[in-house]
């Protein structure tokens, strides 16, 4: 899909006008490796992601390369 520009795009705004998750990701906090190396930790105390978060996922993992403001 990201050998077609529109296609891309389009991809691109959709994500980015979903915006950030709004859950915490306590499976992934709970389950990781963290958690068979250090003690447990509440859940609540894992922060929601930040807009840089949510700009980097976009960039580096659907290649939206533009300047985004969310």
């Amino acid at each position: 899909m990201f050998d077609d520009k529109d296609k891309h795009s389009a991809l691109c705004l959709k994500v980015k006008g979903m915006g950030p998750p709004n859950y915490q990701p306590s499976h992934m906090t709970q389950h990781g490796l963290d958690s068979m190396l250090k003690p447990p930790t509440s859940t609540s105390a894992v922060p929601a992601p930040s807009s840089a978060s949510w700009s980097n996922a976009l960039a580096s993992y659907f290649s939206c390369v533009w300047s985004l403001k969310i």
